[in-house]
Formats: structure tokens, C-alpha cells, sequence
């Protein structure tokens, strides 16, 4: 490669790398449930306390969470659009 080639692609790798750090904390994952057999979009089947722990700022779930044990988060802003189900038994 030539010499151009190589300093532009080091320069759009730095600014990867910078963005990535900058906004981090601006991460966002969109999860969607999916229809059918299983009528949960976050589903755990251990029956210990925190199967589900959420360790972040704000969290938005946009459908039913259920888990044999129990729900544990630090977060002071929790929106679950769904029902929110611990301690289940057996779901199927």
C-alpha cells in the first residue's frame, strides 16, 4: 500500500476509536420480543435470587420478563411495558 492509503485509513481507525470511547455511555441495543411459542422477551430459568440483574442507568423492555427466581437492579429508572413475573414455577 501506499504511503496516503496507510495514513488515511490510521486516521479513520483513531477516529473509531475515539467515537467508541466518547459514547459509550450513549450505547443503545433495541431488543425486540419475538410472537409465537414463547411469550417472553427476557426469559431466565434459574431459580436463584438475581437470574435477572440489570446493572445500568435506565432501562426500557417493551414485553413480558419472567424467571424462576427473582429480578435484581440497580437502575432507579426501570420501564417495563409488560408483565414482570418472578419466582415462576414452570412456564411451559
Amino acid at each position: 500500500m501506499n504511503k496516503r492509503l496507510k495514513h488515511h485509513i490510521a486516521g479513520v481507525l483513531d477516529m473509531v476509536t475515539v467515537f467508541s470511547m466518547l459514547f459509550e455511555h450513549l450505547a443503545i441495543l433495541p431488543v425486540y420480543a419475538a410472537t409465537g411459542e414463547y411469550p417472553y422477551m427476557m426469559f431466565a430459568s434459574s431459580g436463584d435470587e438475581g437470574a435477572i440483574t440489570l446493572t445500568t442507568n435506565n432501562v426500557g423492555i417493551n414485553g413480558n420478563v419472567a424467571t424462576n427466581g427473582s429480578m435484581v437492579t440497580s437502575s432507579q429508572n426501570v420501564n417495563i411495558n409488560g408483565t414482570r413475573t418472578e419466582n415462576l414455577e414452570n412456564p411451559y
